[in-house]
């Protein structure tokens, strides 16, 4: 039983995605056919031009490359917003990182949460902090110009944690702003990701202990709260 597991995941899998999309089929925007090879190098007039030839959503190879190109907003919204992220947003964030919700009751929660805390009376009172941390910005550049980017850094971490949490920045050894540093690059390794379970969403159906993809990016999300 335990050989069969993996074909027969794969089987219900591809099932699961062939019958998604066949329903979806009347609805969704495919890739059509892409101009002719030997005319797929061209200026921007050319690509408006194949656009209103193959459509919203046409491919042209440059060289070896395959690039897929997206000419309409509807195209991108199809492309690009419905797209799911289960690892990022689920496992990774918890489902709280309004950077990855799908739009809808939660979404909306959390944005008004946001929006409260950037209204124009909220910002007028980071002004002091926010001065300060340009005098200190701009005694570093005079002072020590060799390392001008590690300024940048600490000034827009500074100014940022401060504004969430009340507390400044005065080195980019502080352990908070390295801990800080050390999730992005997580999220950037993860966010650039195709993990199976997105593209066969059925994956999460499998008792937790089989879902493999969890084991690496669990941790960080509990160390993380």
């Amino acid at each position: 039983m335990s050989r069969r597991l993996p074909h027969n995941i794969l089987i219900i899998g591809w099932c699961s995605v062939h019958r998604v999309r066949t329903d979806r089929n009347a609805r969704t925007l495919s890739i059509n056919h892409s101009p002719s090879k030997r005319h797929a190098r061209g200026s921007d007039v050319d690509t408006v031009k194949w656009a209103r030839e193959h459509g919203e959503i046409y491919q042209i190879w440059q060289g070896t490359e395959r690039w897929v190109v997206l000419s309409s907003p509807e195209a991108v919204k199809e492309v690009f917003d419905k797209a799911t992220l289960r690892v990022t947003m689920d496992v990774l964030s918890g489902g709280y990182r309004m950077l990855f919700m799908p739009y809808g009751k939660h979404w909306r929660a959390v944005r008004s949460v946001v929006h409260q805390c950037l209204t124009t009376k909220n910002a007028d009172k980071m002004k002091a902090q926010q001065n300060l941390e340009s005098h200190r910005y701009l005694y570093d550049i005079l002072t020590d110009p060799d390392n001008f980017l590690d300024h940048v850094k600490r000034y827009t971490s500074s100014v940022i944690i401060y504004s969430t949490y009340g507390r400044r920045v005065t080195s980019l050894q502080d352990p908070i702003l390295q801990a800080i540093y050390t999730e992005t690059s997580i999220f950037v390794e993860a966010f650039g990701t195709r993990f199976m379970v997105d593209k066969y969403p059925i994956l999460e159906k499998l008792p937790r202990k089989l879902q493999w993809w969890r084991a690496k990016y669990e941790s960080v999300h509990q160390k993380e709260v």
